[in-house]
């Protein structure tokens, strides 16, 4: 068990042998907490509207819409 990362160093100093299960859970809320929101509002902007950009890492984040809004249109206002 462990992250991704862990579990690709284990598999870098041992290989695998038979099968393998894997189980993919949600983030805890601390990751959640580490989330860089401006680097992922960006990205968002580069390839969606503001308004569905926005709705889709609230979606995604399960984030404050108000607080990610207000966020995304101050990084849009930067680059104008």
């Amino acid at each position: 068990t462990g992250t991704a990362s862990e579990i690709i160093n284990i598999f870098n100093q041992k290989e695998p042998k038979g099968e393998m299960v894997f189980m993919i859970a949600p983030p805890s809320e601390k990751e959640f907490a580490q989330l860089d929101l401006d680097v992922l509002i960006r990205q968002k902007l580069q390839q969606l509207p503001l308004k569905t950009a926005v709705k889709e890492l609230v979606s995604e984040y399960k984030l404050n819409k108000n607080e990610v809004y207000t966020r995304a249109l101050e990084l849009k206002n930067e680059n104008n």
